[in-house]
């Protein structure tokens, strides 16, 4: 299309299909530039002055440019160009030039008129998880494992799936817990008892293989319908901090310590509860003969807002009867020295790490744990 000059003058802006930038004589001279008088010279003829002309030329519509810079592209038709292009482009006098160099040199700025918005490319590369997260993919659509997909939503979808017979196993496993750690009594409901509901929550285990290894079924209470003040004080429970995990882990590793996981089975359930909480009987586990009554929670349950803070002090009480010191500085992690023995305990919700130098002592540790 052109360059577009800048006439400080006039102060007009014009369009030239080319031009001769002196940036490297500007730049040699080593200076900003400064302000030059010149001497105009005007040439008379007939029709009109040569400063006539040029004004005409600025004069000129923007629109009426763009049709005469058109029709130079044409190749039939070569229309002259503007005499001030001329004048600014073939000028040798050395006045002109000085002129040039004076002044500042606009960057070049094309934009279409009209913009052709090209619709964004999409990237063709096949998506996958990271090899860190230990995710199995198989080709195979068939055998491809559908993470927890076709969990049963309710007691009603697992007695009616075609595992129902493992989902059946799992529920039986849960109410053993139940009634080996005496979560609740059943009593007579009465007006003044609002039981809260509950409902069995269904998750398949899957393994680093991508098949199931185990079906758990969890019972849990509706805790959301719990009113604080009522039916509950407090719900803080205190967690290790990730620093402090990093810290041991460097101290095993530098010392060559042993490092154990565990992960307590049903931990919320050994929490006592301080309140009374009432609710109502486990679907599939109604007797004819009970059937009014509802259950008293002694212990705390998955989905109260205080099972958490229960399970919590409970293990604390209980840790420490085993000769374990808690850390000032950090109440989920716990410390046991015995001579040469070092045994440090660290707990995580439900999760606990085992750290120590001597096996045999660990070993005491983790069936006294499990006891």
């Amino acid at each position: 299309m052109g360059y577009y000059f800048y006439h400080p003058l006039d102060h007009k802006v014009f369009v030239a299909r080319g031009g001769t930038f002196l940036e490297r004589e500007f730049l040699a001279e080593g200076s900003h530039g400064k302000e030059i008088e010149l001497d105009e010279t005007q040439e008379e003829t007939n029709e009109t002055t040569a400063a006539q002309e040029h004004e005409m030329e600025f004069e000129q519509p923007f629109f009426d440019v763009l049709k005469s810079t058109q029709r130079l592209q044409s190749p039939t038709i070569v229309a002259p160009e503007p005499a001030i292009v001329q004048e600014q482009v073939n000028e040798p006098e050395p006045a002109v030039v000085q002129e040039q160099v004076n002044e500042p040199i606009l960057e070049q700025i094309q934009q279409p008129l009209n913009p052709i918005h090209e619709p964004l490319r999409r990237s063709s590369r096949a998506h996958r998880a990271p090899d860190r997260l230990n995710l199995m993919v198989q080709d195979d659509l068939s055998n491809e494992v559908h993470h927890n997909d076709d969990d049963p939503k309710n007691y009603e979808e697992a007695m009616q799936s075609l595992d129902r017979n493992k989902w059946q196993e799992a529920m039986e496993s849960e109410m053993e817990s139940m009634k080996i750690n005496k979560v609740w009594t059943l009593v007579e409901a009465s007006k003044d008892i609002k039981p809260i509901g509950c409902k069995w929550v269904y998750k398949k285990k899957i393994g680093a293989d991508g098949k199931v290894e185990t079906y758990k079924a969890r019972l849990v209470a509706k805790g959301y319908r719990k009113k604080e003040g009522i039916d509950y004080d407090e719900t803080f429970s205190p967690v290790a901090m990730l620093k402090s995990i990093r810290i041991l882990l460097a101290i095993a590793a530098y010392y060559d310590y042993e490092i154990w996981q565990m992960d307590v089975k049903t931990a919320f359930l050994n929490g006592e509860l301080k309140e009374d909480v009432y609710m109502t009987q486990p679907k599939g586990y109604t007797s004819m003969s009970d059937h009014n009554k509802v259950c008293k929670l002694r212990r705390s349950i998955y989905g109260l807002k205080q099972a958490s803070r229960s399970w919590n002090i409970h293990f604390n009480k209980t840790i420490e009867k085993f000769d374990f010191v808690k850390c000032e500085e950090e109440p989920c992690v716990y410390k046991r020295f015995s001579g040469s023995t070092i045994i440090f305990l660290v707990l995580y919700v439900d999760d606990i790490l085992l750290i120590g130098n001597d096996i045999p002592a660990m070993q005491g540790t983790k069936v006294w744990l499990s006891e």
